[in-house]
């Protein structure tokens, strides 16, 4: 999860939820010289607002807070409201793994094996992610199906 600290009123904790973000309170310490929880709302000893881009899940107990240290050891603190709106991309593999049957992939096909080599080449790098490996072999699969219909019109 990322954060965000910042000061904010009323209209502009509105408005970042709408855009879907979570804001909350931060309750100084008893001893005022450090940020001691995050609640949903505080009226005294407040010092400042988390943004947050997920939701946090307090504990069950009377007064519903979290931990600020525990929480900022755990998660990812940012320097902007942009930030917290970045989605992670999240790779699926088995949708991966069942769009394009690896087992099925012979690597060392000499058509295959010059489509991997270019793009070594052309991204000046040594490794290929999996996803590029899968894209080339689709790539070529058309092109193998749209010659064999080309040949098949003839």
């Amino acid at each position: 999860m990322k954060y965000l600290i910042k000061d904010i009123n009323k209209n502009e904790k509105d408005r970042l939820e709408k855009m879907g973000l979570y804001c909350y309170d931060l309750r100084e310490s008893d001893m005022g010289d450090e940020v001691a929880n995050i609640e949903k709302n505080v009226f005294i000893n407040k010092v400042g607002n988390m943004i947050t881009n997920e939701k946090i899940e307090f504990e069950k107990s009377p007064n519903d807070f979290v931990n600020y240290f525990d929480f900022c050891m755990k998660n990812q603190q940012v320097d902007k409201i942009e930030d917290l709106l970045v989605k992670e991309k999240v790779v699926d593999t088995e949708k991966i793994l069942n769009e394009t049957n690896l087992s099925n992939i012979n690597f060392t096909e000499p058509q295959f094996v010059k489509q991997r080599e270019g793009r070594l080449k052309r991204d000046n790098s040594d490794k290929i992610s999996v996803r590029a490996l899968l894209n080339d072999y689709k790539k070529m699969q058309k092109r193998n199906l749209s010659a064999k219909k080309e040949r098949g019109a003839r």
